[in-house]
């Protein structure tokens, strides 16, 4: 069985998720892009562990942005644990 390679798509400034949660929690060392997990989704990195915790989505701007740009929804993710 072969795997098929990742495609990936655009990448998403973050002044477009300022409505969605605090865009300072957003990790800026990693870029916000669209990438198939299953179905189109936006990969979302955050700056640690405590503000991954603290998210506090606007649902309905999260699925706005979602069907804007054909994704399903976000992954809010983060590599640095508990670390500011």
């Amino acid at each position: 069985m072969e795997q098929t390679k990742p495609v990936y798509y655009d990448f998403i400034t973050p002044e477009k998720f300022f409505k969605c949660f605090e865009v300072e929690a957003l990790d800026d060392e990693y870029p916000i892009q669209i990438a198939p997990i299953g179905l189109k989704d936006i990969l979302i990195p955050k700056k640690s562990e405590n503000r991954l915790s603290a998210l506090q989505p606007n649902l309905e701007k999260i699925k706005e942005i979602s069907e804007c740009y054909g994704g399903r929804g976000y992954y809010c993710e983060t590599k640095k644990l508990n670390v500011e």
